[in-house]
């Protein structure tokens, strides 16, 4: 998730839930929540934030930040229907993480993580090339 889904996905969901302030829901989302929730697709987000906008035992969205049947509702939906293929654009090799725009970590001045290794290039290769079958796949879609 980029930080402009970050602020449409608190715009949305403020509207369904008047009493959880837009800037608030934003803060929760681009700063508030682990990294490893950060770089989920937007979508994925956006139904766990939604569910516990709905659920009646939740009063306050920062319940997002712990596990719950929120996130499975997200993982149900990435098993049906892929994330979009523009989530996922590139690859640090320098903190071996996935990153749209810029690595959140190099901006901020990260040092690289000793946990985890960064993908070999035959799995790069892997990935790039399912990136742009998807690509094609939806380039079909839009243009009959």
């Amino acid at each position: 998730m980029n930080p402009n889904q970050a602020r449409a996905i608190a715009a949305a969901v403020s509207r369904i839930r008047p009493d959880w302030i837009e800037t608030s829901l934003n803060s929760l989302l681009w700063d508030g929540l682990p990294s490893s929730r950060r770089d989920l697709p937007a979508r994925d987000v956006m139904l766990a934030l939604v569910w516990l906008a709905y659920d009646p035992d939740t009063d306050k969205p920062g319940r997002l930040k712990l596990e719950g049947p929120w996130w499975h509702l997200a993982e149900m939906a990435a098993k049906t229907a892929p994330a979009p293929v523009h989530v996922i654009t590139q690859w640090c090799d320098r903190h071996g993480r996935p990153y749209l725009h810029e690595c959140r970590y190099c901006r901020d001045g990260q040092p690289p993580s000793t946990r985890g290794v960064p993908p070999s290039p035959e799995h790069k290769a892997a990935i790039r090339a399912a990136i742009d079958q998807a690509q094609d796949r939806n380039t079909r879609k839009d243009h009959p």
